[in-house]
């Protein structure tokens, strides 16, 4: 806010060339701040730790369809660090959007 009212500003003080001059820094220091922001950002996205356990079903996107069953097997607890989709004991688990899931889970 305050480099816009310094370039309408500077205008009236200085004159157009030096403030022309101080745009078009500003321009190329804002494009630099802007690339590093979006590097930044996709090189922290990255892909979701995914666990399933039991007859379960996880995935770190979009599922279409899934079907699960417990199987009464399994490590016991997911262990999933940091950010990521887990589940166990039958069912089913996305980061995305989930399709007509079923999940069975038998006593």
């Amino acid at each position: 806010m305050a480099a816009a009212v310094g370039l309408v500003v500077l205008p009236l003080v200085a004159d157009l060339d030096m403030a022309a001059a101080v745009g078009s820094v500003m321009g190329a220091v804002a494009g630099v701040v802007s690339t590093w922001a979006s590097v930044t950002a996709w090189l922290r996205s990255g892909s979701p730790t995914v666990f399933a356990d039991s007859g379960s079903n996880a995935a770190g996107g979009d599922m279409r369809n899934p079907s699960a069953r417990d199987t009464g097997s399994g490590s016991g607890s997911p262990r999933v660090p940091g950010r990521g989709v887990s589940t166990l004991g039958g069912s089913n688990a996305a980061g995305g959007d989930m399709t007509d899931p079923s999940a069975h889970r038998s006593s």
